[in-house]
């Protein structure tokens, strides 16, 4: 496992600007309750935060975005508009261009770099089974509903119809995940 020297999961703060913009407007409600978990969007942020902060943080933005549903569903649906977030950003429209060039199955095999930006510990592993069919292998995955909705958002804007990222298995901290498209 690949950690900070201290051996601490750590998110980095890029990640968490990008959790803000998805969240954009912030209601103060929202505001008061990132900043009682420690991420405080009022001050620079720090440049790395625990892999707990950042589950705490996803879900405040989870609840405070989409109201109903079940808890699954709200993750999945703050992994697309995370992604829609950091495609508004200038590196994010550059990967985005990249990816449409590159098309969805180039793109998923470029993940496994990609989500290392995200934070220290992840590790993903990028199965071929048929070019418009992969599997995606999690190490550490913590949020699987949240990163469904990061590779179906993905796929869709790497010029993908009708994706289907479907969680296959999850066992402990392993993440299975099936993308298919037409």
């Amino acid at each position: 496992m690949s950690t900070s020297p201290t051996g601490h999961r750590l998110v980095f703060a890029r990640t968490f600007e990008v959790l803000k913009g998805a969240a954009r407007p912030l209601s103060p409600s929202l505001v008061s309750k990132l900043k009682a978990v420690g991420v405080d969007f009022g001050r620079p942020l720090e440049a790395s935060y625990p892999l707990p902060i950042w589950g705490q943080a996803m879900s405040l933005v989870a609840e405070e975005l989409f109201e109903g549903g079940t808890v699954s569903t709200r993750q999945r649906q703050l992994g697309r508009r995370v992604l829609d977030a950091y495609a508004e950003g200038v590196v994010g429209r550059m990967l985005m261009a990249l990816a449409r060039v590159l098309g969805p199955r180039r793109m998923l095999e470029r993940s496994a770099r990609d989500l290392r930006s995200a934070n220290n510990y992840l590790k993903v592993e990028v199965h071929t089974d048929a070019p418009n069919r992969h599997r995606l292998i999690f190490e550490h995955i913590g949020f699987p509903d949240f990163c469904a909705g990061l590779l179906e958002r993905a796929a869709e804007l790497a010029g993908a119809s009708q994706v289907q990222v479907t969680i296959h298995r999850t066992e402990g901290e392993h993440g299975e995940f099936l993308v298919t498209w037409s």
